[in-house]
């Protein structure tokens, strides 16, 4: 279910706070001998299409966030470490100048979420050396409690787990370090902080606690709600975090240095950056208006341009992409960010001056409503640098959801998209009960959709399934109508393939029909037939044209993969026995919410006791009712 709000005015913490909390821990002795190490949890399961080559070339901005913030507030011997690039690394055998870590970070999503249990439970290995071990990232937010009752034995489990972002990782270490002893490690401070009750008023932690229910079972404690920076400002600079990365290799243990901070781009061609949060629509499938607490914010137009400047000149970088909600979402901030990027000037490697529209490839998120509002500032947009344009359409007849888009928008907004250079990337998600096809002058088909999108201009192509969302309000009331699949044949089936792109919830007796409905969608897309077209268009921009043609070749080189990974999950599904949800699962111990002053325990499996206060929804599109929720997944 969608994240509770804080009360109105409570939402943000007091302006200032990141850069007094850091000045505070920065200050205290001997955090900078203390080895951190922050781990991106992977799962190799999920590399198909839309993802596949796009995860590898774009380092997350996620663990590079919480490993910046790490190092400004005085942790010097930290590593930001991916496990995609270093699949055989462990927390056990990291060590960071000879010296084992003494804080285990690890964040992921939660399609990533089973590799991020493997990692607390391989640092429960190392016995009484082991690291203070603190789980983060979107997985966590939703489910705090499934990073306790870990290992065989369920007694391993994260110290404390963050439902938020970087504020409260401050908070935490300027508690512990302020009453950390002499010679004493972190988990020894951490412990006697927590068993003191000295951490109850950090808002976003669960932790557990020395208490234990009526049977015997550990209680977590849940602190509340995180507050959120306002400012985006105050968080650390985008460079902080690349200079900390783990190359990639093969081997067990830590290379002795981070990647040089020239050669960086080779391994992380696209910079993925932090540039706004939040989103004024209120999709019932979406979890992110409520994480934001239905605020909107962003960075300013200096510390952005500050950060391009920073991340071309000094690491070559050229190539980024916002890891926004949505971009467009208000147009004073589009406008004033985009003023700034096309007024700056940049430095190549031999010195010379040159603007945003030839130093810069910057790609974003946003709306077709937003955008066509803000049509006029699009030439704008491509003199500050702006290559491509991913747009959540979902569906092009609007019987899925309604956010303005229609066919004719789709239409002009490529055609104006085109016209500046820009590349229009299309997003869809097939849903349960729409068609594989349907009559010419019926979009409502999925390779109908397909086959317009790229009639018209749109340079790649994102076919999701429509399935469960953790953290939306629907999510809780599809699994109740019985049509998400849990097991099949008695083997229940990994978060890894809550990614989109594995049918999991459909009213269909042969849901392996719909998994192909998405693969043909694919094929319709890219195919060498659309890749000759791309080549032989002259049409088109010169820059329209050539990323046509990249986008072609990798999704048909993906293609081949995905097809490879769908057939044995197709033949799953064909033959074997479906188990489904009867309702959503409860948490899986007793949680205290310390705001709310309510034991949280479920009294069968899917209920809970513990009130729930929402904020009320801002009004966003319609959404025609169907049996299903939307998971769309980004890479951060």
């Amino acid at each position: 279910m969608e994240l509770p709000k804080r009360a109105r005015g409570d939402e943000f913490a007091r302006p200032g706070r990141v850069a007094e909390l850091i000045q505070k821990i920065a200050g205290r002795p001997g955090l900078d001998e203390i080895p951190v190490a922050c781990f991106y949890a992977f799962d190799f399961r999920t590399r198909t299409l839309p993802y596949r080559f796009y995860d590898q070339l774009m380092h997350p901005a996620g663990v590079r966030a919480i490993a910046a913030a790490f190092h400004e507030a005085g942790f010097k011997k930290v590593r930001a470490i991916f496990e995609l690039w270093t699949p055989n690394v462990r927390p056990s055998n990291c060590r960071i100048d000879g010296k084992p870590i003494q804080i285990l970070c690890t964040t992921a999503m939660q399609i990533h979420s089973e590799p991020s249990y493997r990692m607390i439970e391989d640092a429960w290995s190392m016995g009484k050396d082991r690291p203070l071990i603190l789980a983060g990232g979107p997985k966590a937010i939703y489910e705090p409690d499934h990073y306790f009752g870990l290992g065989p034995n369920g007694d391993m489990h994260a110290d404390a787990v963050a439902v938020g972002e970087e504020l409260i990782l401050l908070e935490l270490l300027d508690r512990v370090t302020e009453n950390r002893g002499a010679n004493e490690t972190m988990l020894q401070a951490f412990t006697r902080c927590r068993d003191n009750g000295w951490l109850d008023d950090i808002p976003g932690l669960v932790y557990m606690s020395k208490e234990r229910d009526a049977g015997g079972r550990p209680v977590l404690i849940n602190t509340g709600i995180q507050r959120l920076v306002r400012d985006l400002d105050e968080l650390p600079h985008a460079a902080v975090g690349f200079r900390l990365l783990e190359p990639p290799h093969r081997k067990r243990e830590l290379r002795p240095l981070p990647i040089a901070q020239d050669r960086v781009y080779r391994h992380s061609l696209i910079a993925s950056m932090i540039t706004t949060h939040g989103c004024k629509f209120a999709c019932s499938y979406c979890p992110i208006p409520a994480y934001n607490q239905r605020t909107w914010r962003s960075k300013s137009p200096d510390r952005l341009v500050d950060e391009f400047r920073v991340l071309r000149e000094d690491f070559n970088m050229k190539h980024f992409f916002g890891t926004d909600d949505n971009f467009f979402n208000t147009r004073s901030t589009v406008e004033e960010l985009f003023t700034a990027m096309a007024r700056a000037q940049f430095k190549d490697k031999r010195g010379r001056l040159s603007n945003a529209r030839r130093r810069l490839r910057f790609s974003t998120e946003a709306t077709e409503f937003d955008v066509l509002k803000c049509k006029d500032l699009l030439p704008l947009a491509r003199e500050a640098g702006t290559w491509g344009i991913w747009f959540g359409i979902e569906d092009l007849s609007a019987e899925l959801i309604n956010k303005g888009q229609t066919p004719d928008k789709t239409i002009e907004l490529f055609r104006l998209l085109h016209e500046q250079g820009i590349l229009p990337m299309a997003m869809l998600m097939h849903h349960d009960g729409q068609p594989r096809r349907t009559p010419k002058d019926n979009l409502y088909g999925i390779l109908n959709q397909a086959e317009f999108l790229f009639k018209h201009g749109a340079a790649s192509f994102q076919c999701t399934l429509h399935g469960p969302a953790y953290g939306t309000k629907e999510f809780e009331t599809t699994l109740e109508k019985g049509i998400v699949i849990k097991s099949i044949d008695g083997k229940k089936l990994p978060e890894a393939y809550f990614d989109g792109n594995h049918i999991l919830a459909t009213s269909d007796p042969k849901p392996a029909r719909m998994q192909m409905s998405m693969l043909l969608a694919y094929m319709k897309f890219y195919n060498p037939v659309n890749l000759a077209k791309a080549v032989l268009d002259k049409k088109s921009h010169k820059r329209v044209r050539k990323g046509r043609i990249l986008m072609q070749v990798l999704g048909i080189t993906s293609l081949v993969a995905t097809i490879a990974k769908n057939i044995p999950w197709m033949l799953r599904l064909k033959f074997g026995k479906l188990g489904f949800w009867k309702e959503a699962p409860g948490p899986k111990f007793p949680i205290r919410r310390l705001d709310e002053e309510a034991t949280e325990t479920p009294t069968k499996p899917g209920k809970s006791t513990s009130p729930q206060v929402f904020a009320p929804a801002i009004p966003g599109p319609s959404l025609k009712p169907l049996p299903l929720v939307t998971t769309r997944m980004d890479l951060n």
